[in-house]
């Protein structure tokens, strides 16, 4: 029983020393995870700004209306 404990144990650090080493991956998960949160904070920042955008537009088109004669 402890040859078979010992084994599982050993398998498990080898396991942990080859997922420490190998950061690729965790590399590729932190850019991922990077841009999908720029890609949110873009989408929610821009259905805020719709409205005022909006609002500017409409206010800048009545005074151009206003100059001409």
């Amino acid at each position: 029983m402890n040859t078979f404990l010992a084994n599982i144990y050993l398998a498990l650090e080898t396991l942990g020393s080859r997922l420490r080493r190998d950061e690729k991956g965790a590399t590729a998960v932190e850019y991922g995870l990077t841009i999908g949160i720029i890609s949110l904070v873009v989408l929610i920042g821009a259905g805020v700004m719709t409205g005022a955008l909006n609002e500017l537009w409409i206010r800048i088109g009545a005074e151009l209306d206003a100059l001409v004669p």
